[in-house]
């Protein structure tokens, strides 16, 4: 199943449903051995005897995860053990804060024992993430969920979960270059994600009544596929500044690989200059 969540931010339900459903689809292919390429918000599927699975969309989540009490006969019917791994601590709150005890916790609710679910983080660095998934695969994982910082990485990952017979869903950003088939797709809408960064800047430049502003747009690692999506969205809002004139574009940067620093914090930024009566040389930043 190839999914899409829109995004408006990554708090509240949309934050919520993404983790749920994520672990949906985990519970769905431990549970059933299989899972569908269809492109849905709904987890769907039958189990071994034909028994239908409750439908189940991001809309269905609060905090607590109750929804996923529907799906505890699935779980029971699973075999092996869902591991998550997360890419790292730097980058964003969102991982240690968010992500990590929130898919326990959903997990919990499917009624999967603790022992069932295994969430790491590789803090950063490739070489563990590859490893972390050797070894989740070794202990007895059947499924994976990773969100590996560059394709490369998730490549190494998908084509090692397949050879041993464990599924693998992408979990946030898209694995580029993977054999075809080997993984499943979660995600929020990144374009979008994208489309708001770039109003961001718009409304940065307007409360500091920048005239003119010189922007230099950076642009994060081409093998991080979410910052593709993430220029797709900025771009089309501000390339008509640049059009028209109301901005200057003074560079377009783009990173060819991830180097020193993990893919999201080289996600795009934007950087204003300009004159202000309240600040000299004023900056906007806008991240994910």
């Amino acid at each position: 199943m190839s999914t899409g969540i829109n995004k408006r931010s990554m708090t509240g339900r949309a934050r919520v449903g993404a983790l749920a459903l994520v672990l949906v689809a985990g519970v769905v292919i431990a549970g059933c051995g299989s899972s569908s390429n269809t492109t849905s918000t709904k987890a769907k599927t039958t189990t071994p005897s034909s028994a239908p699975t409750p439908s189940i969309s991001a809309t269905s989540f609060t905090n607590n995860f109750s929804a996923m009490k529907g799906l505890a006969s699935l779980a029971s019917a699973g075999h092996g053990k869902i591991a998550a791994i997360l890419p790292d601590t730097t980058s964003s709150t969102r991982y240690v804060e968010f992500d990590a005890p929130d898919l326990k916790k959903a997990a919990a609710e499917a009624g999967l024992p603790s022992s069932d679910i295994i969430v790491q983080n590789a803090l950063g660095s490739d070489s563990t993430f590859v490893t972390d998934a050797e070894s989740d695969v070794t202990n007895g994982a059947t499924v994976l969920l990773i969100d590996p910082e560059d394709s490369g990485t998730g490549v190494t990952v998908q084509r090692y979960a397949k050879a041993h017979g464990v599924a693998v869903i992408d979990y946030d950003r898209l694995t580029l270059g993977a054999p075809k088939g080997t993984a499943d797709y979660v995600s929020f809408n990144n374009v979008e994600v994208g489309t708001l960064i770039g109003n961001g800047f718009v409304s940065c430049v307007a409360a500091w009544h920048i005239a003119k502003p010189q922007v230099v747009v950076m642009h994060g690692a081409v093998t991080d596929n979410n910052a593709t999506l993430f220029a797709q969205g900025y771009n089309g809002v501000l390339n008509s500044g640049f059009s028209s004139g109301k901005y200057k574009l003074v560079a377009r940067t783009r990173q060819s690989s991830r180097t020193t620093r993990p893919a999201r914090r080289s996600s795009p930024t934007c950087r204003a200059t300009g004159s202000s009566p309240r600040r000299s040389r004023p900056r906007v930043r806008t991240r994910r």
